[in-house]
């Protein structure tokens, strides 16, 4: 695996990022979530804002993203959208 410089913005990543369904999930501290797809290229799928700051990585459990904002735990499931977690 080699790294290179991507064109993410935000001010900066605490968390540290994570693996899922062929995606890397990169949190910033300003609480954007930016998926990319795992491969040999730069291939930004999406740009996600969680309104919130966010330093801890996200977890995942059960097919579902979870995100540790400063004040609210979110999941994210495929198809589901975002809600907080427990609902």
């Amino acid at each position: 695996m080699t790294c290179s410089p991507a064109p993410l913005t935000g001010t900066g990543f605490t968390a540290s990022p994570v693996a899922a369904d062929g995606k890397l999930y990169f949190t910033s501290e300003e609480g954007e979530v930016y998926v990319v797809r795992a491969g040999e290229t730069f291939e930004l799928l999406a740009t996600n804002a969680l309104d919130e700051v966010t330093m801890a990585s996200p977890a995942i459990s059960e097919g579902a993203l979870l995100f540790r904002t400063r004040s609210h735990l979110v999941a994210v499931r495929a198809g589901g959208g975002r809600t907080p977690a427990g609902e």
